[in-house]
């Protein structure tokens, strides 16, 4: 293999081991090559066993090696292994550079978003490339009274009022005396609703119209005198169905009953966790169920007793998902926490998957022998976050052309000709692709796929129909957002049953399969009650699924429409195959990271990393669990004072790193522990303490990333609060944790921006008060190249 290479090339190379031992090396039996030393962003990791290989036999290993994305010096070694571990001596090392990439290539775009206010200040029109304007106008209390959108009303200094009201798209509200919503009412009456609540303030009960005033769907609840939900009740014409829900003393849910009859029980724990899943038929969906301290399932028994354990690794995320003889996969990341590569241990190599991303995070490249065609999918974007290409070689070329509304209109083909054209309506939501007809209603719900399917909704916007000339499936979600029942038409009924959020089983008839799902909550296999798989689903990076149809649960965890291709996400409907929504995003901004300024772009362009729990906004795969437990080992060289201790670092770490974070729109309460070890090793920030009579100030510290050991200096002398303190500050690099400075001035008199170290500027967190949400952002995102040493990593790589 040259000594050079480009970042994200592939180069042919091999390597000869020989069998040195007394036993065969047979294929299907876990022998293989596998790369180690710097092995960050390197693609395969690991070569399948081309052939038998005799005791004093040799074989090639034949590979194809695509480069990292960072650029940088990588020493790069091979080895053999076998199920049970390494064998034998590694390669001799060889020294690749990698050069810097080209610079990337983006679409010249602007996307301009005006908002303008009424005298008393209130929002009155917001102006969107995609959608047009909104126009909205308040009553006395300031309750919204009614809006209007997809008007052609660019100005920017004028709320327009007189001419969106009379547009013909005015979409009224009404409110009680307590200013809560009681009526809605749009243009052609799809989405009207009624609501009444208790006398305490809950819904009670929420009529929906639907099919232009001809349906109506009803969602009524009602509450014990904790104010838990007791049980809901979705009536639609020909149906009624109800749902309960039982509670232990300590106000956790204990049970969940279904139309049915069926009764699931979950037994939870005082920290109101479920310890096992049963019906009152005594079947099991679950038992055995354990825990992290930070409320993640780390392993538990499916009913068919297939076991299902979950590894984290020291940054709270998924390592190693595995479901006895059904799927195992173990996770790798890079420094920003992005999943750079995922191994199918259960079925090999050639179901492995790596990933590559640019700068700003995105998906640049996955590859994997179970996509096809060259096995590497390729992305760009432009500037607006826009998807430009997404090619597969053998399979797809497509290119993305966008219009001035930064609306996607064409697939192009390599030669330049439309493989796919499509329009809009005036709200910004599809209306035809390559002749398929879609029909929106005023609230952005789409209500008929021509020829295909019509759909009704429910009070919060969830479907509770779709139907079409051959299929009808009556459905019902939570209230929480959890499809929990459906009947189709020639197939019976079918209950879900979840644990902590993700699909379990289902009962068709009182048949059950459970479900294994991966990190993401895509089920990726299906097993009997016996333990035997009876179907598999792989998919394409943006979520396609891979030579078949899925028609049900699917990807991320949502419903697959099979008659149309589309993923159903509760408030949007999502085209896997172009990877965008097929409606503008409901969620105006971002108020934490500033990120979804794109308004159909899916998961942030990184599907692999987040979800979109409802078609709004994307959420962290791995923090579905709200609690994140950070952990700092350390120990100590050199003789502090006596009143210096182990005790007092650990108590200011704590103090420092625990609270509540807000990350992609999920509260995150962290909690953080100083582990003070007697020796040092890999991954363990070292305090040097060093003779200082005068004590340690705030100034008087230093921190040094160094392989396998982050250095902090600090004096002996003293043992105020300021030694603590600095400590910590320093450890807390090691998480991720920046620096920020408030803005001073310097001995000229010059004004020191924000976030920029200076003379005269100070410290504005960890100055003896706990972190803010910046820091705990940080933190809680790896924004460090302080890594795990858990696999053996170096300088090349970002350190440990």
């Amino acid at each position: 293999m040259p000594a050079q290479l480009s970042t994200g090339r592939s180069y042919n190379g091999s390597v000869r081991f020989t069998n040195t031992g007394n036993v065969t090396w047979r294929q299907g039996q876990g022998y293989r090559a596998v790369l180690v030393g710097d092995t960050r962003g390197w693609s395969p990791g690991e070569i399948g066993l081309p052939s038998d290989v005799p005791p004093g036999g040799s074989v090639d290993f034949n590979f194809s090696l695509r480069a990292p994305l960072g650029a940088g010096g990588y020493n790069l070694r091979w080895r053999m292994r076998d199920g049970a571990g390494d064998l034998g001596n590694e390669s001799s090392n060889q020294v690749v550079q990698v050069v810097a990439p080209p610079p990337v290539e983006h679409g010249v775009g602007l996307a301009a978003r005006s908002y303008v206010y009424d005298a008393n200040q209130q929002l009155c029109k917001v102006i969107e490339p995609e959608s047009g304007a909104t126009v909205m106008a308040y009553d006395a209390a300031g309750n919204l009274a009614w809006s209007a959108s997809g008007l052609d009303l660019p100005s920017t200094t004028s709320c327009d009022l007189d001419a969106a009201a009379h547009s013909g798209r005015r979409v009224a509200r009404t409110y009680d005396s307590r200013n809560r919503l009681k009526t809605l009412q749009f243009p052609d009456r799809n989405g009207d609703q009624n609501w009444d609540y208790t006398p305490d303030g809950l819904p009670s009960r929420v009529s929906t119209v639907n099919d232009s005033g001809n349906t109506t769907v009803v969602n009524a609840y009602n509450y014990n005198k904790r104010r838990k939900l007791l049980s809901e009740v979705v009536e639609q014409p020909g149906i009624s169905w109800s749902f309960g829900y039982g509670y232990d003393a300590n106000g956790a849910l204990a049970s969940q009953s279904y139309p049915t009859g069926t009764t699931v029980t979950y037994s939870p724990n005082a920290l109101g966790q479920p310890t096992a899943v049963r019906d009152q038929a005594g079947n099991n969906y679950a038992t055995g169920i354990a825990y992290y301290p930070n409320g993640a399932a780390s392993q538990f028994n499916y009913g068919n007793g297939v076991n299902h354990s979950l590894v984290l690794n020291g940054r709270q995320m998924p390592q190693q998902v595995r479901d006895y003889n059904v799927a195992s996969f173990e996770y790798q990341y890079d420094a920003n926490g992005n999943v750079s590569a995922i191994f199918d241990q259960q079925r090999g190599a050639g179901f492995n998957r790596y990933m590559g991303y640019d700068g700003l995070d995105r998906l640049m490249e996955a590859g994997s022998e179970r996509f096809g065609g060259s096995n590497w999918n390729n992305y760009t974007y432009d500037v607006l976050d826009n998807i430009l290409t997404a090619k597969l070689p053998g399979v797809r070329e497509n290119n993305y052309w966008y219009d001035s509304k930064n609306r996607l209109t064409n697939i192009l083909s390599n030669e330049g000709s439309t493989t796919i054209g499509l329009n809009y309506d005036v709200q910004g939501n599809l209306k035809n692709k390559n002749g398929q007809a879609y029909a929106f209603d005023y609230g952005n719900r789409l209500r008929d796929v021509t020829g295909k399917e019509a759909y009704r909704y429910d009070a919060y916007g969830r479907r509770v129909l779709s139907g079409g000339l051959s299929t009808l499936n009556i459905q019902a979600y939570s209230q929480a957002g959890q499809l929990l029942y459906a009947e189709v038409r020639g197939k019976g009924n079918t209950e879900y049953v979840y644990l902590n959020g993700s699909l379990l089983a289902t009962r068709n008839a009182g048949a059950i399969k459970f479900q294994h799902t991966d990190a993401l909550g895509s089920p990726i296999a299906v097993t009997d009650t016996a333990g035997q798989v009876v179907e598999r689903t792989d998919y394409q990076p943006y979520g396609s699924p891979i030579g078949k149809t899925v028609d049900g649960i699917g990807y991320t965890g949502h419903a697959m429409d099979g008659a149309t291709g589309l993923t159903y996400m509760q408030q949007r409907y999502y085209d896997q195959d172009l990877g965008r929504f097929l409606s503008v995003d409901p969620v105006a901004a971002d108020s934490v990271l500033a990120a979804n300024f794109n308004r159909y772009w899916y998961a942030n362009n990184n599907p692999y990393r987040f979800t979109d729990p409802d078609g709004r906004d994307g959420r962290l795969f791995w923090s579905a669990p709200d609690r994140v437990t950070f952990t700092v080992p350390w120990t100590m060289t050199g003789v502090p004072t006596s009143n210096f201790t182990a005790a007092s670092v650990n108590a200011q770490i704590a103090q420092d790193f625990s609270g509540t974070v807000t990350v992609n729109g999920v509260k995150v309460t962290m909690t953080a522990q100083g582990v003070y070890q007697t020796t040092g090793g890999k991954g363990v920030n070292v305090v040097n303490v060093v003779p200082d009579t005068a004590g340690v100030t705030k100034s008087g510290r230093s921190q040094i990333n160094a392989i396998g050991s982050n250095k902090v200096t600090a004096g002996a002398g003293g043992a105020d609060a300021a030694t603590t303190l600095t400590i910590s500050h320093e450890l807390g690099h090691a998480g991720g944790a920046g620096d920020q400075y408030a803005g001073g001035v310097d001995a000229n008199g010059n004004v020191l921006p924000a976030d920029v170290a200076g003379s005269a500027n100070v410290m504005k967190d960890l100055s003896g008060q706990p972190a803010n949400s910046q820091s705990l952002g940080e933190i809680i995102n790896a924004k460090t190249n302080v890594n795990s040493c858990d696999k053996g990593v170096s300088a090349a790589n970002g350190g440990c």
